[in-house]
């Protein structure tokens, strides 16, 4: 397909190429009736094609005390284009990383009309554009949060036992919606409660998924400047975890599905940050 004349106006496709700069794509080529190969490394990254795609492949060698792997040093001599078919479980592949490739500006909020009934008595502000501040508030909400609705009024719930962490988002509710948070603590947790009936209209706007298996990393958030998306991990770390081992320590996310654990290892090495993908048996980590 010639994307210079099928895709929509105003369209653009790039790729990231091997000098980790942006190249226009302008072709899409679809296979008939050819079975897709999909292959996982051992840090958990998935690769899918045809039979013929290439991958680039190079040498590595280990390096105590270091990354796992480390680029063959040098020139390109110690890399080669392999079909897909033609990887198997002994070779090195190249993968990108600190690539930093991320949108130039702020992502533009449109929210629907409010059709709630009855007299709304909170003036509550909606943020137009998705900045850091947003971004951090939707983290949180990805890692403690959910929505409730009751008696027609509309509810965003975080539950967390650190202190600094609901004064954060007390604040953030006031900067944002003009919203004083409510508190309240049972045993070592406490529920922040941020209502108001005008705010539904945040759930579908900036794409907030119901049930904590279902969320997944908005597509507003990895269309956005690196800061929003580092301001959206921020939020997501008060879910993870500092974890020790092996004389490393290793800051452990927990998600519920594998298209967040998927996009959280491609924003890192986006950002320059290797990180590995396991499953456990009731969760993607």
């Amino acid at each position: 397909k010639d994307l210079e004349h099928d895709t929509p106006l105003g369209v653009e496709t790039a790729i990231v190429n091997k000098d980790l700069e942006w190249e226009n794509t302008r072709y899409i080529v679809k296979f008939e009736k050819v079975p897709v190969i999909k292959l996982t490394t051992a840090l958990g990254m998935e690769i899918a094609g045809s039979h013929i795609h290439p991958i680039m492949a190079c040498k590595y060698h280990s390096v105590k005390n270091n990354s796992r792997f480390r680029r063959y040093l040098g020139s390109s001599e110690g890399e080669c284009w392999k079909k897909l078919e033609e990887i198997n479980p002994t070779d090195h592949i190249v993968i990108p990383i600190g690539y930093n490739k991320f949108a130039k500006s702020y992502k533009e909020i449109s929210y629907e009309t409010f059709k709630g009934t009855g007299h709304c008595k909170k003036e509550i502000t909606l943020p137009k554009v998705l900045d850091e501040d947003l971004a951090e508030f939707l983290g949180i909400y990805y890692a403690d949060g959910c929505l409730h609705d009751c008696n027609g009024s509309f509810s965003v719930v975080i539950t967390n036992g650190n202190e600094d962490a609901v004064k954060r988002v007390c604040e953030l509710s006031k900067k944002l919606f003009n919203i004083e948070a409510k508190v309240s603590y049972k045993q070592n947790s406490a529920t922040i409660c941020i209502t108001a009936k005008r705010l539904c209209v945040i759930e579908n706007a900036l794409e907030m998924v119901r049930g904590c298996r279902n969320k997944v990393i908005p597509n507003i958030i990895l269309q956005s400047p690196a800061n929003v998306v580092k301001a959206f991990i921020k939020g997501m770390t008060l879910d993870s975890c500092v974890v020790d081992s092996e004389n490393k320590t290793f800051l452990k996310f927990t998600v519920s599905n594998h298209a967040s654990a998927k996009h959280l290892q491609e924003i890192l090495l986006n950002i320059g940050i290797v990180s590995s993908v396991r499953q456990d048996t009731s969760k993607t980590l």
